[in-house]
């Protein structure tokens, strides 16, 4: 099975989760993952199967993983959730699929732009992200246009 057939179902449980929480991530244990994908998909998996999904799901690109861990003084490392974040690739093949996403994927665009520092200007008058040109970067349109055809 393919990273994409793979990626699927997962996409879809990460974006449920934080849309429902309303965050841009989400931490659900790898059992309670385990259950969402049994009961509303239907499939059944090992964790071992589980964590090499996720581990070709990241490594496409579609997904990043970040591992929380605390220190403590008697037992060293004490590892505790893993938050699980969705890329702008994620974002855009759940809305290949059909997913509403348009509102995460501007979102994203935004934080993406803004962390590069850059800002878009269009006639000499600098937008902010309640203009809709300001969602017109073109390396942005090429993905979606990439990932839409």
């Amino acid at each position: 099975m393919n990273a994409q057939a793979k990626a699927l179902p997962v996409l879809g449980i990460i974006h449920g989760l934080s849309n429902y929480h309303g965050k841009r991530y989400c931490y659900p244990s790898q059992e309670r993952f385990r259950r969402f994908l049994r009961d509303r998909v239907e499939i059944t998996i090992s964790i071992a199967t589980f964590n090499r999904w996720l581990r070709a799901i990241e490594d496409a690109g579609l997904l990043k993983r970040r591992r929380r861990i605390r220190r403590d003084p008697k037992l060293g490392m004490v590892f505790k959730s893993t938050l699980y974040y969705l890329t702008l690739k994620g974002y855009m093949l759940l809305a290949k699929q059909g997913v509403a996403v348009w509102g995460k994927i501007k979102a994203l665009a935004a934080e993406m732009r803004k962390k590069a520092g850059s800002k878009s200007k269009v006639s000499g008058k600098e937008l902010g992200p309640n203009d809709l040109d300001y969602y017109k970067d073109p390396n942005i349109r090429r993905q979606i246009k990439e990932y839409l055809s």
